[in-house]
């Protein structure tokens, strides 16, 4: 029997079928992998910041990128033990957004009229970005647009021989040029230019430049980076009063995520016991020769900071140890980061 020998109501049916069968096709075509986009976009990725949850929540930080120096071999903190009784810590913290942003135009503009107001523009197109150099006799200000660095140099001589206060000198530096820094806690260091390169030395008078370096913080919290380094800003300034270089880090915009319930001091003395923490810095700040395995540790300090995290464009809360490791005998400075999410 053909098709036109068939009844009226049987031609429907065939038709009827045909058309939802045709439907049915055209969805699944339309959505094949609905499950699978869900996933792979998912918030709560531990690669990825998560999104805004209820206070106290514990909440996914992204995988930690804080870093060993490759001078420390690997190995843990050998017999650990603390040397402080009761510190006040916070309960809880924030996981902020590092938000993507730049130096403003005015700003760079108002820099480089201060400092070389007649110097000679370049600009530099690298793999990682766009770098600005601008040249005037001996001084140089450079410009990394994508890590939001400024640095100076003046390698002019000065024949000014005058007692000058250098945290007062570096902030009214600073201000002159209308960047913000954090003025408390500024740290002082001293060096020789008697080599080709800055040297660190002991004391005042075994040098001829003063380091003086500002925090960065956020509410009042100071922010860390890798292998220890806690220091946004630095001025160089020399004894005759001259700035002869200073670098600055722009700060970024950080957009808060989600608040974080965070482990108790004796939680977190459990988590270094079972080597959840990172050394970021054994020895020298400037300079960290090669150590074998630590034997023992004595933390004689904590405290309660963020990590400034690039690789995640996150800004997280960390517990910092201090103390001194025995190495062969030998005592050693030690500094260890401890990421904190409460589920410990």
């Amino acid at each position: 029997m053909n098709i036109k020998e068939m009844s009226l109501t049987k031609k429907l049916l065939i038709v009827g079928f045909s058309v939802g069968l045709l439907m049915f096709i055209v969805l699944l075509s339309i959505y094949p992998k609905t499950k699978s986009v869900v996933s792979k976009n998912n918030t709560y990725s531990p690669t990825k910041v998560p999104v805004v949850v209820s206070q106290n929540s514990k909440s996914t930080l992204p995988e930690s990128e804080i870093q060993t120096p490759s001078s420390i071999s690997e190995g843990g903190l050998g017999k650990v033990s603390f040397a402080f009784s009761d510190f006040s810590l916070p309960q809880t913290g924030t996981l902020y957004k590092i938000a993507p942003s730049s130096i403003p135009v005015e700003t760079f503009n108002k820099i480089r009229t201060i400092l070389l107001p007649n110097g000679t523009e370049k600009t530099i197109e690298t793999p990682r970005g766009k770098v600005i150099v601008i040249t005037e006799n001996q001084k140089t200000l450079t410009i990394y647009t994508y890590s939001r660095t400024i640095s100076f140099t003046d390698n002019s001589s000065s024949t000014e021989n005058t007692q000058v206060p250098f945290v007062e000198k570096a902030r009214n530096f600073i201000n002159s040029l209308s960047l913000s820094i954090d003025n408390s806690d500024p740290q002082i260091a001293y060096y020789s230019t008697r080599t080709s390169d800055l040297t660190r030395v002991d004391n005042y008078n075994a040098s001829d430049v003063v380091d003086v370096s500002f925090r960065e913080s956020m509410n009042n919290i100071i922010v860390y980076r890798q292998f220890g380094s806690d220091s946004r800003t630095h001025v160089w300034i020399t004894k005759n009063g001259d700035i002869t270089k200073f670098t600055y880090l722009y700060p970024p915009v950080y957009e808060p995520v989600t608040t974080i319930r965070l482990p108790s001091i004796e939680d977190a003395k459990d988590m270094i016991n079972k080597n959840l923490g990172t050394i970021v810095s054994l020895g020298s700040e400037y300079q960290q020769p090669t150590l074998d395995n630590v034997d023992s540790t004595i933390f004689s300090e904590v405290s309660f900071g963020y990590f400034s995290d690039s690789i995640n464009s996150a800004l997280y809360p960390i517990f910092v140890f201090s103390g001194k490791s025995s190495v062969k005998g030998t005592s050693y400075p030690i500094v260890v980061y401890l990421p904190v999410d409460g589920k410990h």
